[in-house]
């Protein structure tokens, strides 16, 4: 196992993930896979006055890709959805390099050791990728949550 992919944050949160449950209540949901490696996620955001109020995941995967989502959805709580709307492009960034956004917080630092690794990219951009789905859907005049 790759010590410097595998911080202790990253392993905490891939064998105890947080907000890894199918909630009661929502506003809308997105679900993604990958299929070359068999990731895959469901996000649920709870949405009040513009505000994620909740933000839960099930799925499987990769520690990379539970990790991932675990520190994705910490993050979301109590964020504005016009400021969640940029979080995916964000993480892209910090893959690419730059961690001196002011995205970066404590909870996100750990995954910028993911940027060495190429084949871990499309795992811990998963959930990101979810998000954007589940932000587009909230806006999307159909109502349609899925």
């Amino acid at each position: 196992m790759n010590t410097s992919l595998y911080q202790p944050e990253i392993l905490r949160h891939s064998t105890d993930p947080a907000n890894r449950e199918e909630p009661a209540d929502y506003s809308v949901k997105a679900s993604l896979h990958n299929p070359v490696c068999g990731d895959q996620i469901t996000l649920f955001l709870t949405v009040d006055s513009d505000h994620i109020s909740a933000a839960h995941f099930t799925g499987s995967g990769c520690a990379i890709c539970i990790a991932s989502a675990s520190m994705m959805t910490t993050k979301l709580a109590g964020v504005a959805v016009s400021e969640a709307s940029g979080y995916h492009r964000a993480m892209e960034g910090v893959l690419a390099g730059s961690t001196d956004d002011p995205f970066v917080c404590e909870i996100i630092r750990p995954l910028t050791a993911v940027a060495g690794y190429r084949g871990r990219l499309k795992c811990t951009l998963l959930a990101w990728r979810a998000l954007d789905r589940a932000l587009a859907a909230l806006s999307a005049p159909s109502g349609d949550n899925s």
